[in-house]
Order: C-alpha cells, then sequence, then structure tokens
C-alpha cells in the first residue's frame, strides 16, 4: 500500500468524515466485486450508462464511482465528495481501459487508486494506492481483473475506514508522469504488424474476452 504521504494540497482530515449514505457509480467486475461485498453498507446504485445527475447525489456522504465512463462536470463535483477507484497506477494510464493498455504495453507491475476527483479525468489527489506484480506475457486481460477485482473490497474498505477515522492524507500525483489511455473498439483488436514476438504476445494477452486479436490476411 502507498498512503499517509506527506500532503501537498490537504491536511489530513482530522475530524474524520460522516458516511452514511453513499452512491455507488459504474460497473465491470471490479465494481460488482465491491458491490456484493457488502463492504459500502447503506448505498444507491447508478449505472454507468447513464450520466449522474445532480439530484442522483444531493443529500449524501460520499459518490464512490467504480469504472463510470462520464466525466463529472463542476455541478456534479460541487455537491458532495467524490471518489473513483481507477484501475491503474496513477498517474500511469489515465483515461479508458487502463489494464488492456497497461498489458498491451508491458506494464510490469499494476494496481488500484483510490483517489479524489477533480475536473480532470483520474488526475485527483490520491488517497490510497495498491501495487500487484504483473506478467504481461503470461497474464491475460481476464486474469488481471480477477485478481484486481479481488482486492478492490478490501481496498475500499480500507479507504472507507480511514476517511471515517479522520487519518486519510491525500497527496498530489506527479502530473509530469501523467499517461493517457484513450478509448478502444473491436477494431484495436487487429494486430499490429512488425510486433516482436514479446510485444505481440502482451497486445493478444491485452484484449477483452469479447473483442479477441485478430488478424488480418494480406
Amino acid at each position: 500500500f502507498a498512503c499517509a504521504r506527506p500532503p501537498t494540497r490537504r491536511l489530513c482530515y482530522a475530524m474524520g468524515m460522516r458516511l452514511d449514505r453513499i452512491v455507488l457509480a459504474g460497473g465491470g467486475p471490479i465494481f460488482e466485486a465491491v458491490l456484493t461485498s457488502d463492504v459500502v453498507g447503506t448505498r444507491w446504485i447508478i449505472p454507468k450508462d447513464r450520466p449522474i445527475r445532480v439530484r442522483d447525489i444531493e443529500g449524501v456522504d460520499l459518490l464512490l464511482c467504480i469504472g463510470h465512463p462520464h466525466v463529472l462536470t463542476p455541478d456534479i463535483l460541487s455537491v458532495t465528495y467524490c471518489v473513483n477507484l481507477h484501475s491503474s497506477l496513477l498517474p500511469r494510464h489515465r483515461g479508458r481501459h487502463p489494464v488492456n493498455w497497461a498489458i498491451i504495453q508491458g506494464d510490469r507491475e499494476i494496481g488500484l487508486t483510490l483517489h479524489e476527483m477533480v475536473p480532470e479525468s483520474d488526475a485527483g489527489p490520491i488517497l490510497m494506492q495498491w501495487t500487484m506484480p504483473m506478467d504481461p506475457t503470461r497474464e491475460t486481460y481476464s486474469d488481471v481483473m480477477k485478481r484486481l477485482a479481488a482486492m478492490a473490497p478490501v481496498i475500499v474498505q480500507l479507504g472507507l475506514c480511514m476517511l471515517r477515522e479522520g487519518s486519510m492524507v491525500p497527496y498530489e500525483q506527479d502530473h509530469t508522469q501523467a499517461t493517457y489511455d484513450r478509448l478502444r473498439t473491436p477494431a484495436d483488436s487487429r494486430i499490429p504488424t512488425g510486433l516482436t514476438e514479446k510485444q505481440r504476445a502482451w497486445f493478444i494477452n491485452g484484449q477483452h474476452p469479447d473483442t479477441p486479436a485478430f488478424e488480418v490476411e494480406p
């Protein structure tokens, strides 16, 4: 874990936070793992197929996004405390489909980052970060997602506990090290030419099982 580093933006929330009413927004395996674990307790759910509206979060203590693809507007961010669980080691792999891109690019480690949400996507101060090794030549996207999903409830539970106790110290990301990943489409599963044997393995392993890697005959 990486947490409680010297803050550059805020002091520790010394008085703690009331987190009786939480809204969960998102979808996917990591979202489902947190939802079914019941570590959040009382909560409302917003599916990932629609943007969050102000009336969805009025009067709540926390908005927790996991795999929610819509960028939050400033009016949403001003209503309540907004936190995101992102499946990469921020500031690397901000944006969409970070696990796919991490494998395709041959990263040797990956993890989960719990961070505050700001208008810029995945750029807010980090609350907590968990790292695990990854072998992109052997592990598939599904393999890595299973391991991340297994750890996600632990990260969320610990993060919420620290926020309630007032022991959380957010710290700014190193924005000079940020990388950005774009939305992937089925066409992106076409295997590029000119890859080395190792890069080809990374590319094939990094594809979602619904859109496996393919080649086009010349």
